[in-house]
C-alpha cells in the first residue's frame, strides 16, 4: 500500500480547495499499482492498450474528482480502482468487437479517370490561418514547460519520450499526463 495512503481523502480536499498539485501528488501515489492491475486485467503486461487505459482512467479521475465521495480510509482507492476495472473492461469488450486487421496493396499508379483530391481555396487557406493564429495565441498564454509539452506532443512524442527531454527530468508519467490533459481542455474550452 502506498505511504500516507491514510492522507488520500485529505488530499481531495486540498484540491477542491483549489491546490492543484493535490491531484498530481494523489495520482503518482497510485499510478504504478493501477498500471500493475490493468496488467492483471488485460492478461498483459506489454499491451499498448495498457498506456492507453491507464491515461484515460487519470484523466477521468481528474474530471470527476468532485463526484468522488469519501465512506473513510481506502475509498479513494476503491473509486480509482473502479474507473481503472470498467476502462479496461471497456477496452477489452472494443478489441473484441474489432475485425481482424488485413493487408491493403495500393496499385502502384491511380487510373485516369480518379480525379485528384480537390485543391485548397483561399477561403480553406484563411480559415487555417486564423485557426493558427488563434493556437499561438493561445500557446503564448502557457508557462514555458507547457508550450514544450504541447509542441513534443504534436510533433508526436510520446510521453516515456517527452521524460526523456532534459527539462522533464524528474517528472512522473502520471504529472506529465495530467499536465497534457490540462493544456488540451483549456484549448477545448477557448476555441469552442
Amino acid at each position: 500500500m502506498p505511504k500516507d495512503s491514510c492522507c488520500d481523502e485529505e488530499l481531495v480536499s486540498q484540491y477542491l480547495a483549489g491546490d492543484g498539485s493535490a491531484l498530481d501528488k494523489l495520482l503518482e501515489r497510485y499510478q504504478k499499482l493501477l498500471w500493475q492491475y490493468i496488467c492483471q486485467l488485460i492478461h498483459s503486461s506489454d499491451d499498448p492498450t495498457i498506456e492507453d487505459i491507464l491515461q484515460e482512467v487519470m484523466l477521468t479521475a481528474f474530471r470527476d474528482i468532485r463526484a468522488f465521495q469519501s465512506k473513510g480510509p481506502g475509498s479513494f482507492k476503491a473509486w480509482l480502482w473502479g474507473i481503472a476495472h470498467n476502462r479496461a473492461r471497456q477496452a477489452i469488450a472494443k478489441l473484441k468487437r474489432q475485425p481482424e486487421p488485413f493487408s491493403v496493396r495500393f496499385p502502384k499508379s491511380l487510373p485516369e479517370d480518379v480525379e485528384a483530391e480537390r485543391p485548397a481555396t483561399q477561403d480553406d487557406e484563411e480559415s487555417q490561418n486564423l485557426l493558427t493564429n488563434k493556437l499561438n495565441l493561445l500557446l503564448s498564454g502557457l508557462e514555458p514547460a507547457d508550450q514544450r509539452i504541447f509542441e513534443l506532443k504534436r510533433q508526436g512524442l510520446t510521453y516515456q519520450e517527452i521524460l526523456q527531454q532534459d527539462e522533464f527530468k524528474g517528472w512522473t508519467p502520471g504529472k506529465l499526463r495530467i499536465r497534457f490533459y490540462r493544456i488540451m481542455e483549456m484549448l477545448r474550452d477557448k476555441t469552442a
